[in-house]
C-alpha cells in the first residue's frame, strides 16, 4: 500500500481529500493513476494529479466545482473533464477502453472498469493506480518491478502502431528517468516508425514541444534520432553534439543577456519552444524547416521566423567582418524578431551573432530627428529624394558618423547643398 497523501504537496493533498470525499458521497469509484503514482514510488516531485472514475467523470468534476469553486472544461468525445481550482488543473477521465480503427487514428472510446482502463495505457510504469475508496495500490502489469529494474516496457506489440506518439513518450521517459527501454519494446517501436507520418501535425507539435520543456531534452532528441525517428520522416537533423551545444547556449545566453522586447511581442511563444525549433532547424537547409512547417500547425510568428531562417543562415559570414554597422543592418533589416533571435543564439560566427542582436537592440530603432515635413519646409519636393536624404541621415547615425542633433542638421545642410537650415527644435 502507498500512503499517497503523505507525499503530496499541501495543495495536492487538499485536492486529493476533496475528490476522495465527493467520490465516496456520489458512489463514483475513483483512483489516482499514472505519473503521480510512478513519481511517488521513485521519490520524485509529483506533478499533476490525474483521476480515473468508474462512471461519468465530468459529473464528479462538476460536483467538485459546485462545492469548492473553480471552473470545469468538459471534453465529451473522450468523456473527460478538467477542474481548474486555485490555478491548479485537475484532470478526470471516465474509465474507458479504446479501439483503433486504423494505425495512428484517434481511438473510439467506451466506458469500462478501472482495471480495463489501465490495460489501454502506454507503459507498465504508467499503469499504476491508487484507489481512493481504500488506498489500495493496483499494479496489474508489473509496473513496480519495472521501476526497480529501471525499464520502459510497452504492454503489447501493436502499441506503437495504434498510437505512434508513444514513441516520443518512450524517449521522453527514458531520458527523464534515466531508464532503459526493454528489448521487445524496442522492436515494437521499429514497427511503429512507418506510421509516424500518418499522425496529425497537431499531435506531433505537442510531443516535440513537450520534449523542448524537458531538462533532459538533448538526451531525448538523441534517443529519437538513434531509433531512426527523424530519418523515417525524411527530416534532416543536426547531430547530437550540435543540438547539445545549441540548447546549452540558448539557455545560458538567454539568462545572461536577456533579449529586448521593445513592447512589440507579448512573448506568447515560450523560450523553450523558440530555442527548441531553432536548435533543430538552423543551418539545416530548406528541407528541414519546410518539412516541419508544412506538417505542423505552428503559430504564424513562429512559422514565419523558421521560414526566414533559411535565408538568414545563408548570409555570408564574411559580410559581418570589417564592414560598417549600416551595411550589416541592411543585411538584417528584412528579418523579424524571432529569426534574429535564433541567429543570435545559434549562428556559428560571433560577429554575425552580435550583429543579429545589435540589429534588434539598437540599429532597427535608429531614426533621424529630421522628418519629411522638415524637408518639405526647406523646399524639397516630395518624392524619391526624401527617401534618399533620410536614408543617408539614418546611415550616418547607425555608423555614428553623427551623434547629436547639431551634427545631424549640419550633415543635412551638406546633403541639401544649402548654407543654412532652420528646423523646429526637437521636443
Amino acid at each position: 500500500m502507498l500512503s499517497l497523501e503523505t507525499v503530496l504537496k499541501p495543495v495536492q493533498r487538499t485536492i486529493f481529500e476533496r475528490v476522495q470525499s465527493v467520490s465516496r458521497q456520489q458512489s463514483l469509484p475513483c483512483a489516482v493513476v499514472g505519473g503521480a503514482i510512478r513519481d511517488a514510488l521513485l521519490h520524485r516531485d509529483i506533478g499533476d494529479l490525474d483521476f480515473v472514475v468508474e462512471g461519468h467523470a465530468p459529473l464528479l468534476a462538476i460536483t467538485l466545482q459546485e462545492r469548492y469553486g473553480g471552473s470545469v472544461v468538459q471534453h465529451p468525445r473522450f468523456r473527460t473533464a478538467t477542474w481548474l481550482i486555485d490555478e491548479v488543473p485537475v484532470d478526470f477521465a471516465t474509465a474507458r477502453s479504446e479501439r483503433y480503427l486504423s494505425p495512428a487514428a484517434l481511438p473510439i472510446v467506451e466506458p469500462t472498469t478501472l482495471l480495463d482502463d489501465l490495460r489501454r495505457r502506454d507503459f507498465a510504469i504508467n499503469c499504476l493506480a491508487v484507489r481512493l475508496e481504500d488506498g489500495a495500490l493496483l499494479d496489474q502489469f508489473g509496473g513496480i518491478s519495472d521501476l526497480r529494474e529501471r525499464l520502459i516496457r510497452a504492454l503489447h506489440p501493436g502499441s506503437f502502431v495504434d498510437d505512434p506518439t508513444r514513441i516520443f513518450r518512450a524517449a521522453r521517459y527514458a531520458a527523464r528517468l534515466g531508464f532503459s527501454v526493454e528489448s521487445h519494446t524496442l522492436n515494437w517501436i521499429q514497427n511503429g516508425l512507418p506510421f509516424l507520418a500518418a499522425l496529425s501535425g497537431e499531435r506531433i507539435k505537442y510531443e516535440m514541444e513537450s520534449i523542448f520543456l524537458e531538462s533532459s531534452r538533448v538526451s531525448c532528441l538523441a534517443i529519437l534520432g538513434s531509433w531512426g525517428v527523424f530519418k523515417s520522416l525524411s527530416i534532416p537533423m543536426p547531430d547530437a553534439i550540435t543540438i547539445h551545444k545549441r540548447l546549452d547556449i540558448g539557455e545560458n545566453t538567454r539568462l545572461l543577456q536577456p533579449w529586448k522586447n521593445h513592447g512589440l511581442q507579448d512573448k506568447a511563444i515560450p523560450d523553450s519552444t523558440v530555442e527548441g525549433w531553432g536548435a533543430i532547424t538552423y543551418n539545416q537547409g530548406q528541407l528541414a524547416g519546410s518539412r516541419w512547417i508544412n506538417w505542423l500547425p505552428l503559430e504564424s510568428e513562429l512559422r514565419d521566423g523558421l521560414v526566414a531562417l533559411g535565408a538568414l543562415g545563408t548570409i555570408n559570414r564574411a559580410l559581418f567582418h570589417g564592414t560598417q554597422a549600416s551595411e550589416q543592418s541592411a543585411l538584417l533589416g528584412g528579418f523579424g524578431e524571432l529569426a534574429l533571435r535564433i541567429g543570435w543564439l545559434f549562428d556559428g560566427d560571433a560577429s554575425k551573432r552580435i550583429a543579429c542582436k545589435t540589429e534588434w537592440d539598437t540599429w532597427r530603432w535608429i531614426k533621424p530627428s529630421v522628418t519629411g515635413d522638415d524637408l518639405k519646409a526647406q523646399g524639397l519636393k516630395p518624392g524619391p529624394a526624401y527617401t534618399r536624404v533620410l536614408n543617408r541621415l539614418r546611415t550616418a547615425l547607425i555608423d555614428r558618423q553623427i551623434t547629436t542633433r547639431a551634427e545631424e542638421l549640419a550633415y543635412l545642410r551638406e546633403l541639401l547643398g544649402i548654407e543654412f537650415l532652420i528646423l523646429p527644435p526637437t521636443v
